[in-house]
């Protein structure tokens, strides 16, 4: 229990390291929303995306401290992402860069996780660089992609990519569905923000896929 404690800490140490500098850059001394409840909600977040990539790593058996680390780092950047997404619209560059750039460090390090799968991360990205982003923003493309190189670090495939997609559009319509803002064509009455939606569907896919190898409909 001790070293999930641990991993715990060093997780949302990370994930503290570039919310904080990144919403200081946005917001300057009125916070991130400009408001305090909404300043409280993002770091909660925080915390709670800390404890969650610490404590995953410490059910999963992970014995290298820099994992739920680097895990909570990224996380950290997907939860700024979003909430600059739902705040303005729009996505800094550099925050893509530094989860980018963490979704990398990781994969580099574990490479007997990634290799068996690397064609599969291929043909993923090149999907999305060239045909998803008609279906959504450039944004939601980056997210997608960073999400891909992390979940490959813990050896997963297209399968579970394909599976995090489905999981993502699929809350996307039950939330918007129970709002009532989905239209008699299918589409959205008012746009809203992807983000969220593909963040969750990223840790749901971390926590039901990694090194469980369970099979759904699509087998061994």
């Amino acid at each position: 229990m001790w070293r999930a404690f641990v991993w715990a800490v060093l997780a949302v140490g990370a994930g503290f390291a570039l919310c904080l500098g990144t919403a200081r850059r946005l917001g300057g001394e009125a916070g991130l929303c400009g408001r305090a409840g909404r300043n409280l909600l993002f770091w909660g977040l925080c915390v709670g995306n800390g404890l969650l990539a610490g404590g995953l790593c410490a059910v999963r058996g992970e014995s290298e401290a820099w994992v739920p680390a680097a895990l909570g780092f990224a996380g950290g950047g997907l939860i700024f992402a979003c909430l600059t997404d739902v705040r303005s619209g729009m996505v800094y560059d550099f925050v893509w860069w530094l989860v980018l750039g963490t979704a990398v460090f990781l994969l580099c390090h574990r490479p007997e996780e990634w290799r068996p799968v690397w064609g599969q991360l291929a043909v993923f990205l090149i999907l999305q660089r060239f045909w998803f982003v008609r279906f959504y923003g450039r944004a939601d493309v980056y997210a997608f992609c960073a999400c891909g190189v992390i979940e490959s670090a813990f050896g997963m495939g297209l399968r579970e990519y394909l599976i995090q997609m489905a999981e993502a559009f699929f809350l996307l319509a039950a939330v918007q569905g129970a709002r009532r803002n989905i239209g008699p064509d299918g589409n959205l009455k008012r746009p809203v923000p992807f983000l969220p939606y593909i963040v969750c569907s990223f840790w749901l896919v971390l926590c039901t896929f990694w090194e469980t190898r369970i099979d759904f409909w699509f087998g061994k």
